[in-house]
């Protein structure tokens, strides 16, 4: 990462993430189960950390602390830790989003602007295997 801190503007911008690809199982049965507890919740993008500034991609774990109750966050976070092997990045992401809270993995939460791409992502492969899918018609306003 040293060398994008000595880059100025938009050039001082990086994120890089690791993924044990054999975890995605684990991560996955841990979103199913979440989804399944949970599955009337209002997912909200309110506050949760954004790593795109024209699309709604937002920080996974951040969304889970944000939307869900302190059971799936620890439970997403123990599996992280299996999952993420490796994850650095700048302060910021094109001089003007703050990755403070990025954990290394997005997700989509569809707003009223968006919600033309909700059914792309409710049939992702994961989506449907996790449940997530599911949720993502429940737009909060």
């Amino acid at each position: 990462m040293a060398y994008y801190q000595k880059r100025e503007g938009d050039e001082q911008s990086a994120s890089i993430s690791l993924y044990d690809l054999n975890y995605i199982p684990t991560m996955e049965h841990c979103m199913q189960h979440i989804c399944a507890i949970e599955r009337d919740i209002l997912i909200s993008s309110n506050g949760v950390q954004r790593l795109h500034q024209k699309m709604d991609c937002y920080d996974m774990v951040d969304m889970i602390d944000k939307n869900y109750n302190m059971e799936a966050q620890k439970r997403v976070r123990s599996c992280m830790q299996e999952f993420l092997l490796y994850h650095q990045h700048t302060d910021n992401l094109l001089s003007s989003l703050s990755l403070t809270r990025s954990h290394g993995i997005s997700c989509f939460i569809p707003t009223q602007n968006t919600s033309c791409y909700a059914s792309f992502y409710q049939n992702l492969c994961w989506s449907q295997r996790t449940g997530y899918g599911n949720s993502l018609f429940n737009i909060s306003k």
